[in-house]
């Protein structure tokens, strides 16, 4: 399918949204950010995939342009069912008075005229609609009941309770319908639904995992001849901003500049003056961004390592394994004819070794995979057991 992105920003540009630094202005000049996210989507819908999952940091506008893109898309195709579905009421209301400034902002012959608009829904005369439904941070299960869905953009996923009612809601998608457009945003926290759902993404063929790191805006980046720049840049990284800009590099094919990690120092001295908030905050990847998330008892790097270094040594006994099964495959059929064989004897206590060899691979495998499960548990538990501190 073709996203016309050319035609979605020209759109963009029509439409009135209140910022942060320049208040009242047109969504025309974009975050590197927000045209990141777009091409990712366009480039998944050209491949079929029509599914999303977008893990981002703080304040990088990807719900604006997921709102814009939300309007959008129910402009141009007739009688979509769309659904909206926020995390809390109070998100629901603001996300709603939003897609209102947008309408109303708009010159006439980009709009289609509006039927009726409460806090239901937003109804237009091609048909389409959107629902306004909300998650909650408590088990309900009453998503995606009684409605068919072919457009759903859901945001703060991570904060979402209520795992029934997102399967309610995932089996009330549409699954052939060439307009169909699904998108989940939310920042991390922890080890949760919103996690799996990422980790499925990454896995899947008809769904696209997509991350947005603080590294692509554009404005998160100090002038050279600025304080910030002079003061925060001495001309090398620390060991553990190396780490962490190489898994960027390798990850995502993005080099980190001077001005960036300018910028990134003086946030984290004057702005945030926690290293793990920081990480919290702006993720430099995805590791850093679940695990770092709810987890202040554990040192920065330390946490994301120990998740990478489990994951290799889980892959590398795997591999030790299958080698061993085949070698033994391979000797049990070359024993069937002994008189084959030079050398008999000794291909006999090869297999009797591979044999012993085999189970203690096993057991080292279940022991490395368990580890793993234990830090991801304790990691959760502690998550959990700091919000309800928090909560308290």
């Amino acid at each position: 399918m073709k996203f016309n992105l050319k035609q979605f920003y020209q759109f963009c540009a029509q439409l009135k949204i209140e910022t942060k630094e320049q208040g009242l202005r047109n969504l025309d000049d974009l975050l590197g950010t927000q045209t990141y996210v777009m091409d990712e989507i366009a480039s998944g819908l050209e491949e079929g995939i029509h599914f999303f999952v977008i893990l981002k940091g703080r304040q990088l506008g990807i719900t604006t342009i997921s709102l814009a893109l939300d309007l959008y898309w129910h402009f141009i195709n007739q009688g979509l069912n769309g659904t909206l579905v926020t995390d809390t009421e109070e998100n629901r209301d603001m996300f709603r008075g939003t897609l209102a400034a947008y309408m109303d902002g708009l010159p006439k012959e980009y709009r289609i005229p509006l039927l009726t608009h409460n806090r239901n829904s937003l109804s237009l005369k091609n048909r389409s609609r959107i629902f306004y439904q909300v998650a909650g941070l408590r088990a309900k299960g009453s998503l995606g009941r009684g409605k068919g869905i072919t457009f759903l953009h859901g945001t703060e996923t991570s904060s979402w309770g209520d795992e029934e009612g997102l399967a309610s809601l995932l089996a009330s998608l549409a699954e052939s319908n060439p307009k169909r457009l699904y998108i989940f945003e939310s920042t991390a926290r922890g080890f949760n639904m919103f996690h799996d759902m990422y980790v499925t993404a990454k896995k899947a063929r008809t769904q696209k995992a997509i991350f947005c790191g603080w590294w692509r805006n554009q404005f998160y980046s100090a002038d050279p001849d600025s304080d910030v720049y002079k003061v925060y840049w001495d001309g090398k990284l620390t060991s553990e901003e190396k780490e962490w800009t190489r898994e960027i590099k390798k990850l995502y094919n993005y080099e980190v500049n001077s001005r960036q990690m300018a910028w990134w120092r003086w946030k984290l001295a004057e702005g945030i003056k926690d290293d793990a908030l920081m990480y919290q905050e702006f993720p430099p990847t995805e590791d850093y961004a679940f695990v770092m998330t709810g987890s202040s008892f554990f040192s920065n790097a330390r946490c994301t390592d120990a998740v990478k270094i489990a994951k290799k040594l889980i892959s590398i006994a795997t591999a030790m394994r299958w080698a061993l099964i085949s070698k033994i495959l391979k000797l049990s059929s070359q024993q069937k004819d002994l008189q084959r064989l030079k050398s008999g004897r000794n291909q006999l206590i090869l297999l009797t070794m591979s044999l012993v060899l085999t189970p203690l691979t096993v057991v080292l495998i279940g022991l490395t995979a368990f580890a793993y499960k234990c830090t991801v548990a304790m990691l959760t538990v502690w998550s959990k057991l700091l919000s309800l501190l928090q909560a308290k």
